[in-house]
């Protein structure tokens, strides 16, 4: 009986001596916040395969179920076909694997060059035409 509740207090302490050494390292400070920007914007740039990649620093970091984050990437194509033709890609970021999938995102393209439309106020709908009242005509006697 003593060999195993030694074991067992042996195997808690040691759980909870490994859980100590991860619980700061897998904390979310300030600098592992700015490698992992460092190191979705270096995945991104690379695997969008364009010239002169520039990784926007808006991220869209979706929760813990997907493991995602999302940005966009802009630059010009490679191909001489293209003739240095303006891209911009969406790059979703996987942050178990550390891998980042690209694809043509061009339908966003504006989104860098013009601002957002304004709301405009709805149209007064139009007011009924109003007839100018008719003196009666006057009868013979």
């Amino acid at each position: 009986m003593y060999i195993i509740l030694r074991g067992v207090l042996t195997l808690a302490v040691a759980s909870v001596i490994a859980i100590m050494a991860v619980g700061p390292a897998s904390a979310s400070s300030p600098a592992a916040w700015a490698q992992h920007d460092k190191d979705t914007q270096q995945a991104c740039a690379a695997a969008s395969e364009l010239n002169n990649p520039v990784v926007h620093p808006k991220t869209v970091l979706f929760d813990d179920t997907v493991g995602m984050d999302a940005r966009l990437v802009t630059g010009t194509w490679k191909p001489a076909h293209m003739n240095g033709a303006k891209a911009v890609m969406l790059c979703l970021y996987d942050r178990k694997t550390r891998r980042a999938v690209v694809q043509d995102a061009d339908a966003w393209r504006g989104a860098f060059t013009t601002a957002p439309a304004k709301p405009t106020a709805p149209a007064a709908a139009p007011k009924p035409a109003v007839k100018a009242p008719v003196a009666p005509t006057p009868r013979a006697p």
